[in-house]
């Protein structure tokens, strides 16, 4: 699913979009919650987003 890929990303640029968040705002603490708050997000909202996925593969049959 598309959202497992999503989270997979999320783990394996980590420490990039850190980097970048850090680089913008000049905090690199404040990058570091920014991240874990939008994985965090992401994780919780997945259920979710795979049922809305899964009926839209049945809508389209």
């Amino acid at each position: 699913m598309r959202v497992h890929h999503l989270i997979d990303v999320l783990i394996a640029e980590n420490d990039r979009l850190v980097d970048y968040i850090s680089y913008r705002f000049g905090d690199r603490q404040f990058a570091q919650e920014v991240v874990q708050e939008t994985s965090l997000r992401v994780l919780q909202q997945a259920d979710t987003l795979d049922e809305v996925h899964l009926r839209w593969l049945f809508l389209k049959r």
